[in-house]
């Protein structure tokens, strides 16, 4: 096990996309192949500027290598199935943070990361307006599920997204 003592929790930075972009996508291709479809991200890095620039994103790092990460976003009515399941769910779709990605790379998982990036963003957004929280899991990445409901989030339904991905939709309220 890495040793705890040398990991930082930060806010990311603009500077952080590259090394973001390559840590998820070096999770994503580790996984053994039937469990990859469980996770996904876009593959278009600029995404991950606006993630930063218009969300609550945080980075685990170890020394200055960046070994995990928390990625959100403002939701916006994109026009997606998704979308239109949170506004009806909320009743309103104003003031939600969409939590994009949770990844931890292999080595560092177990050390409570997910939990720390997830109460970082939290304690920085408790005096603003945004207080929901919606997300995406697949049913079976139990790991994951489990993170998200210790953290407060509840499975609002199941079904099929992102080209017909199984999904829990999972939601909070601060």
């Amino acid at each position: 096990m890495k040793n705890e003592k040398n990991i930082i929790i930060r806010k990311a930075t603009l500077e952080d996309v590259d090394e973001i972009y390559d840590l998820l996508a070096d999770v994503h291709y580790s996984m053994p192949e039937e469990v990859r479809s469980w996770h996904s991200y876009t593959k278009n890095k600029e995404r991950y500027s606006l993630f930063i620039n218009d969300g609550y994103c945080f980075v685990a790092c170890d020394k200055d290598k960046i070994i995990g990460a928390y990625l959100t976003y403002v939701l916006r009515d994109d026009g997606t199935e998704f979308y239109q399941m949170v506004k009806d769910y909320f009743k309103d779709a104003t003031n939600i943070i969409e939590v994009i990605n949770v990844v931890v790379k292999d080595g560092y998982r177990g050390l409570g990361l997910m939990n720390k990036m997830i109460l970082k963003s939290e304690e920085l957004l408790k005096d603003s307006k945004y207080h929901r929280f919606v997300t995406t899991v697949h049913p079976d990445n139990k790991y994951s599920l489990d993170n998200m409901v210790k953290n407060g989030f509840k499975t609002v339904i199941t079904t099929k997204l992102y080209g017909g991905r199984d999904r829990c939709i999972l939601v909070k309220t601060m």
